[in-house]
């Protein structure tokens, strides 16, 4: 056996990555005993390298040599980093060969995707990128391959992968070159009386296929007959006689052909001529349905959600799908909650979403723990004082440095109504907690806001949000500029930042202004397009954000509208001004605003006061920054080196250091010096 030591700088990069040991890998033009590749795992043949310290790490020459990173592959995010133990990391199937093995493999750093060592190289040494009739993806040809794609099957045929195969890097479609290339000119089948000739479809038309109802617009066969409009996409003509996996269903299912419509056991919805049924279980499934995961965990839910059939113990129940709020058929398959005390269910096609990112299939092992309820941790660090009764009279709060006293409802004054909580920004007028250094310090925060948790499983995304303190931010659903407390979601590519009122809004939402609920709208999630105005602003400037939508009519809300608080003061009036959602009168007299004095549409929402009947437009009762509090800190140190205090429609200064405009709206002082500026002129630039 001929050894000698020989270390690439490639190489070299490789081990000081996987391997701990300092010594280079020694060369092996052959084998002496069996042994496995540490990276692909395949067994050692031909040209190998090993660690010179250890018999526990050796290397194909190919594995060896592999580049550390790779950009041809993932059409997401860009380039792939080479990873080891996959398993562990807990990443999806491999993206060619959908298989999963504790191999090295190309990892991308943004989602769960990654491909196999041994399936990267292969597409490097062999592969050549195409566009063919099809797949709608671009294919790799790849001419010659050993083990990679053992087990796999073809998705024409059914049968093992072996010679010239496309492979598809966005999908895991897998086919044998030949059966693209052999395709009939003129076939019978049982979907149609009629000989069915190809269509090659070289214009790329979009059309509907009949058997899959999908829309397709690769070549197709279709009636020759001009009257007839049947087509079927020809990766439908020949489908699997029989679907087999036990992770999804515990019999097989075998393929019938059918011309009559029939409902889908599985998900309720209408299919035609090709179906599948369970000799067993007597059911009859759309092809899609075979594989519909057992178990899934839903963004707008946070437990685990499971596949029935039929809902046994619901079956004389009305229920209505928590998505689209249409009625769902307890006979037919659904997805419902498996937390026994929560009623929450969905419609197949509601909780599956093709090409979006809104579920997750979760393995029966992960259920247990996510049916658990852990308590988040409290921001009131330390109660140093409670009454008789239990309820904590002095505290110590995560984010302010002295103790806080509480002051309970009953006990507010006229002095308190008219300050702001630092958590929330809203009105005292429930119990809170002022600064023990109180008027030194005039920290603030409403008992309900000191009590909040540090983490929030949020329904928009069952994942934990952090509560975070900020001098200013923007929230993401309203779009508001607001300080205070946020709760935030952040993973390397995406963030989430929700105000506390945002945060309070449910998957449902109602108001005394309307008879029914309204619900999250999850055509916002799929599209994020609407096409309407706002009931409660005639707005369509803000068709880019979430939006609420009623089932029974066309009432929608956007989540400014839906944060308005229901009661506000203003210097207009010496009372509380109510939210109002509809002008009963009929005389267009009182319809004008009594700040801007400007005509208001009746049908929009306003404030009023029924003692003084005065009467204002939302936006003149609240300002332009209505989530900022008046009196909070600010410091920007690119435009004036000491602390600055938010302040509201001031006359008598100064113009603005800026643009030297007078101030009618929030604007920034100096208690320092005599520096005043307009918040909008400083305000930060926040990305949509």
């Amino acid at each position: 056996m001929e050894m000698e030591i020989y270390e690439r700088e490639s190489m070299k990069q490789l081990k000081d990555v996987f391997h701990d040991h300092h010594q280079p890998l020694v060369f092996n033009k052959e084998q002496s005993k069996f042994s496995r590749c540490s990276a692909c795992k395949n067994p050692l043949s031909g040209e190998s390298y090993n660690c010179a310290e250890c018999d526990e790490f050796h290397l194909h020459k190919t594995c060896a040599e592999a580049p550390l990173q790779i950009n041809h592959l993932h059409r997401k995010h860009g380039h792939l980093t080479l990873q080891s133990n996959i398993n562990e990391k807990e990443y999806d199937n491999c993206l060619l060969c959908d298989k999963t093995d504790n191999k090295f493999g190309y990892c991308c750093s943004s989602c769960r995707e990654f491909i196999h060592i041994e399936c990267a190289l292969l597409t490097l040494e062999h592969g050549h990128e195409i566009l063919h009739d099809c797949h709608e993806h671009p294919l790799l040809l790849i001419e010659n391959h050993n083990t990679e794609f053992k087990g796999n099957v073809c998705n024409f045929c059914d049968c093992p992968l072996l010679g010239s195969i496309y492979v598809c890097s966005t999908c895991t479609f897998l086919v044998h070159k030949n059966c693209t290339e052999i395709l009939p000119v003129e076939i019978s089948h049982p979907c149609h009386r009629s000989a069915l000739f190809l269509n090659k479809n070289e214009e790329r038309e979009h059309y509907k296929c009949e058997a899959c109802d999908e829309i397709r617009w690769g070549s197709f066969y279709s009636c020759s007959f001009f009257s007839c409009n049947f087509r079927i996409d020809f990766r439908c003509i020949w489908p699997r006689l029989v679907v087999e996996d036990k992770s999804h269903h515990e019999h097989p299912f075998n393929l019938l052909w059918k011309r009559d419509p029939f409902v889908c056991n599985a998900c309720g919805e209408e299919g035609k001529y090709v179906s599948y049924v369970c000799l067993q279980c007597h059911l009859q499934v759309h092809h899609d349905c075979t594989s519909l995961p057992r178990y899934i965990k839903s963004l707008f839910h946070r437990h685990p959600l499971s596949h029935k059939y039929f809902l046994e113990s619901m079956e004389h129940q009305k229920l209505d799908c928590r998505v689209c709020r249409d009625e769902v058929k307890t006979e037919h398959g659904s997805y419902s909650c498996l937390k026994q005390d929560c009623d929450y269910v969905v419609h197949v096609k509601c909780a599956i979403i093709k090409d979006t990112q809104l579920y997750e299939v979760i393995d029966p092992n992960e259920i247990e723990g996510l049916l658990e309820d852990k308590p988040g941790e409290s921001c009131i660090t330390c109660v140093i004082e409670r009454n008789e009764s239990g309820e904590a009279l002095k505290i110590k709060h995560l984010f302010h440095e002295h103790e806080l006293m509480l002051i309970k409802e009953e006990d507010i004054d006229h002095d308190h109504v008219h300050k702001q909580c630092d958590g929330c920004t809203g009105s005292i007028s429930t119990s809170f907690y002022y600064c023990s250094r109180y008027p030194q310090c005039n920290f603030l925060l409403h008992k309900s806001c000191a009590e909040l948790p540090r983490t929030w499983d949020g329904w928009l995304l069952s994942y934990p949000f952090t509560l975070e303190p900020a001098s200013i931010f923007k929230c993401d659903p309203c779009g508001q500029q607001c300080s205070g407390f946020f709760y935030k979601y952040y993973e390397e590519e995406y963030s989430l930042v929700l105000c506390l009122r945002c945060a309070k809004i449910s998957d449902t939402f109602e108001y005394p202004g309307h008879q029914h609920f309204l619900f999250y709208n999850i055509q916002n999630e799929k599209e994020w397009e609407w096409e309407g105005k706002c009931t409660a602003c005639g707005s369509e400037g803000r068709s880019a954000r979430p939006f609420y939508t009623c089932k029974h009519d066309d009432v929608a809300l956007d989540y400014q509208c839906m944060t308005l608080p229901h009661a506000t003061r203003h210097k207009c009036d010496k009372h509380l001004l109510q939210l109002t959602y509809r002008d009963q009168s009929d005389d267009p007299i009182q319809h004008d605003c009594d700040i801007c004095e400007e005509g208001r549409d009746p049908n929009h929402w306003f404030y009023h006061c029924s003692i003084c009947d005065n009467s204002a437009h939302p936006r003149c009762v609240l300002g332009e920054y209505p989530l900022i509090k008046i009196g909070s800190m600010y410091e920007d140190k690119d435009h004036h080196p000491h602390p600055l205090t938010f302040v509201q429609k001031i006359y008598y200064y100064p113009k603005c250091a800026e643009c030297g405009e007078h101030f009618l709206d929030l604007s920034l002082e100096c208690t320092s010096c005599n520096y005043i500026v307009h918040w909008k002129c400083i305000s930060p630039h926040f990305e949509d």
